[in-house]
């Protein structure tokens, strides 16, 4: 797969083996919730967590960066996505 465009996050990648701890150690902590969908499991942030974020963004002047930085990041999915 090709590189995508910046993530959102400025840090560098997490290798494949560290997420599944990490995501256990979020929803251990009720962090984060996990769904099950038909494609998967899911992992969702409690919404007083996202509102934190979101108000931390907004007060570091970051909000439309971010927004623009997700918004780039899935249009690059959509395009890249389906050909691998």
């Amino acid at each position: 797969m090709r590189k995508p465009p910046h993530g959102c996050a400025a840090l560098p990648p997490l290798p494949a083996e560290r997420i599944a701890p990490l995501l256990a150690a979020l929803v251990g902590k009720s962090i984060a919730q996990p769904v099950t969908t038909p494609r998967g499991p899911r992992y969702h942030l409690l919404d007083t967590v996202r509102e934190y974020g979101q108000q931390w963004l907004g007060e570091l002047g970051e909000t439309a960066a971010m927004t623009e930085r997700h918004r780039d990041y899935y249009r690059w999915l959509a395009r890249v996505g389906n050909r691998e």
